[in-house]
């Protein structure tokens, strides 16, 4: 039987305020199995992190997201830390990706050797919430 407990949690000090918000969908596969399809809304410069525990193992991604741009467009820039801690405890796999996107256009990044026990994709969609 799978045991699936999903926490959202977003680190910020102090109300939302007219701070930027982006919702932040963001769904990670390693080596082409689904590990964590999940949604955050970020404040812009403060860490928000997505964790879920499946069987025992942790799936986490944090991220940063700010403003940025693509030649002539404004965009978001994301910075991810993402990765699978083991039912021992022990980090099975980390990776630290950064992705600059278009506002609510999906965007992906893939690492690690195709085959090898770290390769992943990140696909993600960022939302302006307040302009």
């Amino acid at each position: 039987m799978k045991t699936l407990i999903l926490a959202l949690t977003l680190v910020s000090s102090g109300a939302f305020g007219a701070s930027k918000l982006y919702q932040i969908q963001a769904d990670l596969t390693l080596n082409g199995k689904p590990i964590s399809s999940s949604s955050v809304v970020a404040k812009a410069g403060e860490r928000a992190k997505i964790s879920q525990t499946t069987d025992g193992e942790e799936s986490y991604i944090e991220v940063v997201a700010d403003e940025s741009t693509i030649p002539g467009k404004k965009a978001i820039h994301m910075k991810f830390n993402i990765g699978v801690v083991g039912k021992d405890g022990m980090q099975k796999f980390s990776s630290q990706p950064s992705i600059i996107a278009n506002d609510n256009q999906q965007a992906k990044v893939t690492g690690g050797k195709e085959g090898s026990a770290e390769y992943y994709t990140l696909a993600v969609k960022a939302k302006r919430l307040v302009k």
